[in-house]
């Protein structure tokens, strides 16, 4: 099972594999098993982890994703839960978290609620995800500046350049656009791009959607710091 860098299903499965290893220790496999898990589990926190702690994909949903597995073989594998990257991870959803507790639906996302962590105090920059986001008394704000991120057949990003989502009070009061919801919708295609990227991560040529239609080109946003 090569590596597929930022695939947030690979990191869940190799959790999943080191989990049942040494639940089932017993068997002849189980210690097989859990050298390939928790290799291609380094592997992907070296890789796929942002400077921030944030996941490759930008995305809360599959960030908690992988945090979900990572937390089952941390449960087995003590040296996991000390793991810097995991711990990064951990608070990176704790910074874009409101004071209420949960994770705005950033790109492809729902909204996630923080399992067990506290929402992180005062205004933060997460340079290497491009989200920033700001508290002041009630109020809690993300903005979302970062790059458009391609992956396999669907990227977890739209078009909407700077973004935001407003909260005050225990509630939100601006949402941004979010994403549709099914793939099978049509207007996923306008506004998300399926495209394919090789490991130069260099853009593929335009597909045509299966609805038809054109595809937008992905939107281009930066930080002037």
């Amino acid at each position: 099972m090569p590596v597929q860098v930022g695939d947030g299903a690979q990191v869940a499965a190799a959790c999943e594999l080191l989990h049942t290893a040494r639940i089932f220790a017993d068997l002849p496999e189980s210690a097989d098993w859990a050298a390939v898990a928790t290799a291609r589990i380094l592997e992907h926190l070296e890789h796929d982890v942002r400077a921030d702690g944030g996941h490759h994909e930008r995305s809360p949903g599959y960030h908690s994703m992988c945090l979900e597995g990572l937390a089952r073989a941390a449960a087995v594998e003590p040296e996991l839960d000390a793991h810097p990257r995991y711990q990064a991870m951990r608070r990176w959803l704790t910074i874009l978290s409101t004071p209420a507790g949960w994770v705005p639906h950033l790109q492809d996302s729902g909204v996630v609620w923080l399992d067990g962590d506290r929402p992180a105090e005062g205004s933060h920059n997460l340079a290497a995800s491009g989200y920033a986001t700001f508290r002041h008394d009630h109020f809690h704000t993300v903005i979302n500046y970062g790059p458009y991120v391609g992956h396999e057949l669907e990227p977890h990003s739209h078009h909407a350049a700077l973004d935001f989502v407003l909260s005050g009070w225990g509630v939100p009061l601006a949402w941004e656009g979010g994403g549709p919801p099914s793939y099978d919708d049509p207007g996923y295609y306008d506004w998300y791009h399926r495209v394919r990227r090789d490991p130069l991560d260099r853009p593929a040529p335009p597909r045509r959607p299966l609805h038809g239609g054109r595809v937008p080109l992905p939107r281009r946003a930066a930080h002037d710091p």
